[in-house]
């Protein structure tokens, strides 16, 4: 086998004897990994044949952090972090202590450019998990790590409280004040995917987890009789419902029927380029339709009518 202990090598040099250096599990290891890079960036090596090397060869975290802060640029080990099936892996290597905090500020920030939001299904755009239990003046650390504070450009936003009475309680937002509610955050995100946690806590009338995904600046007005968006309705009804808001009318774009429960359901709205919507109820797809009228956003609202008892949200991912 050829001794590439020395500096100066080249990707012709290593093309013909890579798989042979990855299935013998050299012990030089970081060599290897600056070999996968020489590799990758002459177009010789895939994300996969350097994925199928961590899976195979590396198990040691430690091992794993060590290289990545030493030997690869944040932007290579953003497409490695990106195409990872396991992101609890991803944010094991992110909170090692092998790993310089530059290192892996630059790698997040690499992960959460603007123009690739989306990709993979990995950078996000907002998320929170509401484990500092704030609304506002947010801890952006998790004190336990999390995948979301990893991957989200916005994590754990600032939400203004526009109606009614909001709480976290043990990382769940609530909100029960036996009336309308709603809160918000900036965003303008109008085509991607939407994704959170709902739960009721009674199946009596006029308690909903509801968002409105896209929606207008409306102020602390309601944005259901008020400008222009979208919302995700889980009616405890008995209706799945996606709305679109016209000039603050609100009329149903499709509908379907589920069984009201007080378990934990997650509500996932998708817009595709070709203003497509697809919504899911725990994964299954029940919604789809297309409407073109609103192609902006400025804010999310989370709304509930928490008459008969308390709606409660968790895991807001947008990305």
């Amino acid at each position: 086998m050829p001794d590439y202990t020395a500096g100066g090598v080249d990707a012709g040099t290593l093309e013909d004897s890579y798989i042979e250096l990855f299935k013998t599990r050299d012990a030089r290891v970081a060599r290897l990994w600056e070999h996968a890079e020489i590799l990758y960036s002459a177009g010789k090596l895939t994300v996969d044949d350097v994925i199928g090397y961590i899976n195979d060869v590396l198990t040691s975290v430690d091992q794993i952090a060590y290289s990545f802060d030493r030997l690869f640029s944040a932007d290579f080990i953003a497409k490695i972090l990106d195409n990872l099936d396991n992101t609890n892996f991803i944010a094991k290597i992110l909170d090692n202590t092998n790993l310089s905090i530059q290192k892996g500020q630059e790698i997040v920030d690499a992960m959460s450019n603007p123009s690739k939001i989306g990709i993979g299904g990995r950078r996000g755009y907002l998320g929170d998990d509401w484990e500092d239990n704030k609304l506002t003046s947010r801890d952006k650390a998790a004190v336990v790590a999390t995948t979301l504070d990893k991957i989200f450009q916005k994590f754990r936003p600032e939400w203004e409280v526009c109606y009614g009475t909001w709480g976290v309680d043990a990382g769940v937002l609530y909100e029960n004040s036996g009336s309308k509610g709603w809160i918000r955050t900036p965003s303008s995100k109008a085509y991607g995917t939407w994704k959170y946690k709902g739960r009721l806590s009674s199946t009596a009338s006029d308690c909903e987890p509801n968002c409105f995904f896209i929606h207008d600046d409306v102020g602390t007005n309601d944005p259901e009789t008020n400008g222009n968006g979208y919302e995700i309705a889980l009616a405890d009804e008995g209706n799945f419902v996606l709305r679109k808001i016209s000039g603050g009318t609100a009329s149903n774009l499709s509908s379907v029927t589920w069984s009201p429960d007080t378990e934990w359901h997650e509500i996932k709205v998708t817009r595709a380029d070709d203003d497509t919507f697809e919504c899911f109820l725990d994964g299954v797809s029940k919604i789809t339709t297309t409407d073109s009228e609103i192609t902006t956003s400025e804010y999310i609202y989370l709304w509930t009518q928490s008459v008969a008892g308390r709606a409660e949200f968790d895991d807001l991912e947008v990305y």
